[in-house]
């Protein structure tokens, strides 16, 4: 009988340990898919680069021969550091502010365009915008300038047509 109570209680231990392992491994399965499904336009080569590099090395160690528990968890940890550590690329927040510098004073001045100058500045300077806050950043501003852009050429061809209609009525 203390065999049998043994033997029964051994197999309870290694019903545990079984099932906690097949817990892991499912947990490393639903993180691998996890990470197949994020978008990653937008963010940062190098993170995306590193995402997609745990993604496969996770994907390998689960179909590893005598995968262990401590397999697992190194790869969960490592593919979860690597979700986790996805950048958002901020080159466009920098493009935009360098086409913004590089604009006439009258752009520059503009009130709206102001307003989205420090919209796209206070994105860039977050550690990590979204990716649709900075392209949402960027089109505001890039519609603002055009928008001064267009405004000022509306000016300029009242202007010409005023002057164009005074030098007709002084010639008459």
């Amino acid at each position: 009988m203390k065999d049998a109570t043994k033997k029964s209680e051994f197999q309870e231990k290694l019903d545990a340990v079984k099932k906690a392992f097949e817990a892991k491994k499912s947990e490393l399965e639903r993180l691998i898919e996890t990470a197949g499904n994020i978008d990653m336009s937008g963010m940062t080569d190098v993170s995306a680069d590193r995402l997609a590099q745990e993604e496969i090395e996770a994907d390998q160690i689960l179909n590893k021969p005598n995968l262990s528990q401590d397999d697992i968890e190194t790869a969960i940890t490592e593919l979860q550091a690597a979700i986790d550590g996805l950048r958002t690329d901020k080159q466009p927040l920098i493009d935009v502010i360098s086409l913004h510098d590089n604009q006439e004073d009258y752009i520059k001045n503009n009130e709206d365009v102001k307003k989205a100058l420090e919209d796209v500045v206070n994105a860039n300077n977050e550690s990590n915008p979204s990716v649709q806050d900075v392209k949402d950043k960027v089109k505001a501003l890039e519609e603002a300038m055009q928008k001064a852009i267009d405004e000022e050429t509306a000016r300029q061809l009242k202007a010409k047509e005023a002057l164009e209609l005074a030098e007709k009525n002084y010639r008459r």
